[in-house]
């Protein structure tokens, strides 16, 4: 499992990731916000989106001083959705990856994985490096939608 979390947040940086992307500007919020998208290019998703990562109890996002934060979230149309979220805590990071029984284009399920590991210094540099890599920060959101398939949102706070 702790392979395969890391894997797959690594890949997710690659240019071949992805149908839509978050904005590279992360939005201001609350401690109370509930909302994972409002104010972004990903906004007309917060139902869909929003209520798989409710049903992890994710948190949302937000940009305040000294937070850094990475989270993909990998919602495959007939399978379970995927969070994996990379969080500094001080001076340390932490992998968290978390799994649902439900099915990514449909009802989100009930969580059956919640995983945390703790990164090095080198593995996160190494993540930050494919990010920086891919363009992320530069690409916006993307609202391309396809036939059926996956949605990857990769979504990065930092300071």
């Amino acid at each position: 499992m702790r392979i395969a979390l890391s894997m797959a947040f690594l890949f997710i940086a690659s240019p071949l990731a992805g149908q839509r992307r978050a904005p590279a500007g992360p939005r201001p919020c609350s401690a109370s916000d509930s909302s994972y998208f409002r104010d972004t290019g990903l906004a007309d998703r917060e139902g869909w989106y929003g209520k798989h990562l409710r049903a992890m109890q994710e948190p949302a996002l937000c940009a305040k001083p000294g937070v850094e934060v990475y989270r993909f979230l990998w919602l495959r149309t007939f399978h379970n959705p995927i969070a994996v979220r990379i969080q500094r805590l001080d001076d340390h990071y932490r992998l968290i990856g978390k799994q649902l029984s439900g099915a990514g284009g449909y009802e989100p399920g009930k969580l059956v994985r919640d995983t945390t590991i703790e990164l090095s210094a080198e593995q996160v540099a190494q993540v930050k490096d494919l990010i920086d890599q891919s363009g992320y920060w530069s690409m916006g959101a993307d609202s391309s939608f396809g036939e059926d398939g996956s949605q990857w949102i990769l979504v990065a706070v930092d300071p």
